[in-house]
């Protein structure tokens, strides 16, 4: 299986939470869906395994300092008290899953 099919892979698991009407669906996993669909448009749009990967490599210390920061200091949101911390855990998830996705697929 190819980097982009892992990808879609995992978005298609996360539709099928959603669609089953799943109580754990939330920002954060709609936070991870919105990430790897973003990974999808790019690789759709022609550019490079590779090149993601390198991107994700520069994301993956924003991320971690995004969620240590609302882990400590938690951004006020009317939506949810947690929201901010969702949406940037689910993304350190999706960016650690598409991370490990791309070395399963290229590491053979």
């Amino acid at each position: 299986m190819d980097f982009a099919q892992a990808i879609a892979n995992q978005i298609a698991g996360f539709e099928k939470s959603k669609a089953q009407g799943s109580s754990d669906f939330d920002a954060w996993d709609q936070a991870a869906v919105d990430y790897l669909a973003a990974l999808t448009q790019k690789l759709d749009q022609g550019v490079q395994p590779s090149e993601i990967y390198q991107q994700l490599q520069r994301d993956l210390p924003t991320l971690k300092e995004q969620v240590e920061k609302e882990e400590a200091l938690p951004t006020f949101d009317w939506y949810d008290d947690h929201y901010h911390l969702k949406i940037a855990s689910g993304r350190l998830q999706a960016c650690k899953k598409a991370i490990a996705l791309f070395e399963a697929d290229f590491a053979k």
